[in-house]
């Protein structure tokens, strides 16, 4: 927690510099910051959902396979209805 609100009261810092020297001013400060924070946060967040689509990659293929095999039960019910 102390190095996620350090780096807020730095980015903050570093903005206030830019608005005091007028080269931004106080709402582009505050949509850089909470721009970066918002995407800062859901990358993070998806992080978590590695494992789970490594899972799903490895269950796909397994269907893949089973749809490309063939079958010798199929055939003869083919070879059946004729």
């Amino acid at each position: 927690m102390f190095c996620l609100y350090s780096v807020y009261a730095a980015s903050f810092y570093a903005g206030a510099r830019l608005v005091e020297s007028g080269k931004v001013t106080f709402a582009e400060v505050f949509r850089v910051f909470y721009g970066v924070s918002l995407t800062a946060t859901a990358i993070s967040q998806s992080g978590g959902l590695v494992p789970d689509s490594t899972k799903a990659k490895t269950g796909a293929s397994s269907i893949f396979a089973l749809l490309d095999k063939q079958h010798s039960w199929f055939e003869l019910s083919l070879e059946l209805s004729f």
